[in-house]
């Protein structure tokens, strides 16, 4: 997993296990961030970035109401 990119994440290192199972892994996101990730999330794309996409799209939808 170390080294493999998931959309703007690219995989760092293993974190702290959740439970029993659940493997989460360090990663780091284009835009510098940084963030903790379930390795299926990572897998099944439900996570892509560390949040900043997401605060992109808020920004621009803003932008948008107020032109």
């Amino acid at each position: 997993m170390i080294g493999n990119v998931y959309g703007r994440l690219t995989v760092l290192a293993e974190a702290d296990r959740r439970g029993r199972y659940v493997r989460r892994w360090k990663c780091r996101c284009v835009c510098g961030g940084e963030t903790t990730a379930d390795q299926t999330n990572l897998k099944n794309g439900s996570v892509s970035s560390c949040g900043c996409v997401k605060r992109e799209m808020l920004v621009a939808r803003n932008v948008e109401l107020a032109t």
